[in-house]
């Protein structure tokens, strides 16, 4: 099963996030040995390598992110929302998309447990 990370990133320290998204993932892989954990750091990181493909060295813009988030988000089995999503305005938007397109919505705890609705 192809499951998406969702975490709040903008107004955060973003090696904080990383590391935070990397542990996540990390024990998610642990515990669901049958789980393709997909960190948005990575489809992002995607995102950048390809504009430098292209000779284009500036960074994406918050829209792009998104965008791309959302493509492969749609591609997903499953999303798990992590503490604090509510607030995010990029969570939110990605809740909206597990919503119109039918992908199944799960939620991690601060202990790495998963709840799936």
């Amino acid at each position: 099963m192809k499951v998406y990370l969702s975490l709040p990133i903008s107004g955060y320290d973003e090696k904080e996030r990383r590391e935070f998204a990397a542990r996540t993932c990390g024990y998610l892989n642990y515990e669901h040995e049958d789980w393709e954990i997909v960190n948005p750091f990575h489809v992002g990181d995607r995102l950048r390598r390809k504009r430098l493909e292209k000779g284009d060295f500036s960074l994406p813009s918050y829209d792009e992110y998104m965008r791309e988030d959302i493509r492969v988000l749609r591609g997903c089995d499953m999303a798990l929302f992590c503490q604090g999503w509510h607030v995010s305005d990029g969570c939110v938007e990605e809740m909206r998309e597990c919503w119109w397109h039918g992908v199944k919505v799960g939620f991690v705890g601060e202990d790495g447990r998963v709840w799936v609705s």
